[in-house]
């Protein structure tokens, strides 16, 4: 529909939502469905500290469920965090170095996953 001056009238544009690809919807209901078993694990062993971290992975988790960013960036940060918890550990030979890697290879699926394309779209693209 087009007012006088030959522009579309605003009753006229249709927003079309962008939907989240399947597998990104997947992927994080995954992290919430582990983060919150792995949760309970830890407070049943006493591990406060990564209860702590699984629960702030949980809000990040829920945020990019609805569409924040900086669900995405909560995330990160504990990633690091238990990068950090780790290293030490590493470096002294008590710990196992894929303990060391798992935060790492988790924050890069998380990023490929929500930068995945969808017609021409990212779901990164759409996140505020």
């Amino acid at each position: 529909m087009q007012n006088s001056e030959g522009y579309a009238s605003p009753s006229a544009v249709e927003f079309v939502p962008f939907k989240r690809p399947g597998f990104t919807t997947f992927w994080l209901y995954f992290m919430l469905v582990v983060n919150i078993v792995v949760a309970g694990l830890n407070i049943f062993l006493g591990d406060f500290i990564s209860f702590g971290l699984n629960l702030v992975t949980i809000a990040g988790v829920a945020a990019l469920l609805y569409w924040k960013k900086w669900g995405f960036w909560v995330i990160m940060v504990v990633q690091v965090i238990g990068f950090l918890i780790v290293l030490p550990q590493v470096i002294d030979g008590s710990g196992q170095l894929r303990a060391l890697m798992s935060p790492v290879i988790g924050l890069l699926i998380l990023w490929g996953v929500l930068h995945s394309q969808r017609n021409g779209q990212t779901t990164w693209d759409h996140l505020k």
